[in-house]
């Protein structure tokens, strides 16, 4: 029985080949302007990330085909020929509708015919399916920033440069964009990395209170287990769970009072 999130999946992928049919030839950009995972070639296993395929896995023979298809995709898309191209990533989608590799390929091809709608919707599902696939955010914010949609940009450059390695090029290449974002919208960009880090001391700021006040409350309930321990005369037990208490809450007198009690009468026992 197919999980419910593949039949969800796969009435998203139908609606894609309805934007998809009406494709039209238009230039083709450069190979250095998506960024995308290289393939094997066809016949042979795939082995990047999204494609660690579970022999045991139910639709196993169908995954497998997905990537298959996706190797012809790529193998057409390669000799320029991508209507072949679309075909076959289409197919790839279909046989596996979480394929987030399959739906960023779908979106290069997309955009390079000039189905700009469909390239958008392609690069969605992407990331819909996969948030941490990372090619799609970069060929996203690309697009936007190519039809002047500066802030729905900068939401995805932001994105793609926040889960990328800062080391891997791409990474850097997204900050660059970034920056003629901000520019475009008139923004300073050291004002805004000031600002984004005040946002996270601010967010980190937030958790340390959650948790300051989480330790808060163990430390009333391992102070309470405490003198149960002392009122039974279970001094190990209640020196024990004293110190757990003055742990967790080290400015609280009267647990380090408590703590020095115990202390004191087990030493004159």
């Amino acid at each position: 029985m197919p999980h419910p999130a593949f039949k969800i999946t796969l009435r998203i992928s139908l609606i894609l080949s309805i934007l998809l049919s009406g494709f039209f030839v238009s230039s083709v950009a450069s190979a250095d302007t998506f960024e995308f995972d290289f393939v094997k070639p066809p016949g042979s296993r795939d082995k990047s990330p999204d494609a660690t395929l579970d022999e045991d896995d139910d639709l196993f023979p169908l995954r497998r085909m997905a990537r298959e298809y996706r190797s012809l995709g790529a193998e057409a898309q390669g000799g320029g020929n991508y209507q072949v191209a679309m075909s076959f990533y289409q197919r790839a989608v279909y046989a596996d509708p979480l394929y987030a590799t399959a739906y960023n390929d779908l979106g290069i091809t997309a955009e390079a015919l000039g189905n700009i709608v469909a390239a958008e919707e392609a690069y969605k599902m992407a990331i819909m399916v996969d948030p941490g696939y990372l090619g799609a955010y970069f060929n996203l914010a690309s697009l936007y920033q190519g039809q002047r949609k500066f802030e729905e940009a900068a939401t995805y450059w932001e994105k793609r440069i926040d889960l990328g390695d800062p080391n891997d090029p791409w990474t850097e290449r997204a900050s660059g964009r970034l920056n003629d974002v901000y520019y475009a919208l008139g923004k300073d960009i050291d004002v805004v990395q000031e600002n984004k880090a005040v946002d996270l001391a601010l967010d980190i700021s937030a958790q340390k209170e959650l948790m300051r006040a989480d330790d808060l409350e163990a430390a009333k309930v391992y102070l309470g287990r405490a003198r149960g321990h002392y009122q039974r005369d279970e001094l190990a037990e209640a020196f024990r769970d004293g110190i757990s208490a003055m742990q967790l809450d080290p400015r609280n007198e009267e647990i380090s009072e408590f703590v020095e009690k115990i202390q004191l009468r087990l030493l004159t026992k």
